[in-house]
């Protein structure tokens, strides 16, 4: 399937089949996602959403997401697994197709830019999770601390997004 699906394509180098499989791969995600019912609850936007559905000639690496309903109750961790799922099966494809023991193999500045920019992003991620959980508690003993976390999850925000616009 995989291999077909690279194929129409027709990438005319391996830079451009890389691109292509990276492109597969968020595909299958999305899959993974919509057969898990998250399409239910989130909106799917953004430049990815943008040449998928339109031909927008650029490609992304992120994609954007959005509830369709504000839902504090909410949280990915019920289809991080199916993610997860997803992207080991692709990866396997990925791996038998071009007969690599890794990804990226041949690619070790794009590596190494993915590496630094987990360096950034998890910290980040970590520091927002951490504050949404704590105002998400409503515990009047962290009221006077509100305004903190607040801050603390639109700042990280700024990183995040910046950590993947730098990387492009």
């Amino acid at each position: 399937m995989i291999k077909e699906w690279l194929n129409s394509y027709n990438p005319k180098n391996k830079e451009e089949a890389l691109q292509a499989l990276r492109e597969i791969m968020q595909e299958i995600a999305l899959a993974g996602l919509q057969r898990a019912g998250f399409f239910e609850k989130a909106a799917f936007y953004g430049g990815t959403a943008l040449r998928i559905f339109y031909g927008l000639n650029r490609f992304s690496e992120d994609l954007d997401f959005s509830l369709l309903e504000v839902n504090p109750d909410f949280s990915l961790d019920k289809y991080l697994k199916v993610i997860h799922d997803e992207f080991e099966l692709t990866r396997e494809y990925i791996l038998k197709l071009t007969d690599k023991k890794e990804l990226l193999q041949e690619s070790p500045s794009t590596s190494l830019s993915i590496e630094m920019r987990e360096r950034i992003v998890l910290p980040l991620a970590t520091i927002q999770q951490y504050a949404l959980t704590k105002l998400r508690k409503n515990d009047p003993s962290i009221q006077e601390m509100k305004s903190i976390f607040e801050k603390l999850i639109i700042r990280c925000s700024f990183g995040i997004i910046n950590a993947g616009r730098n990387s492009a």
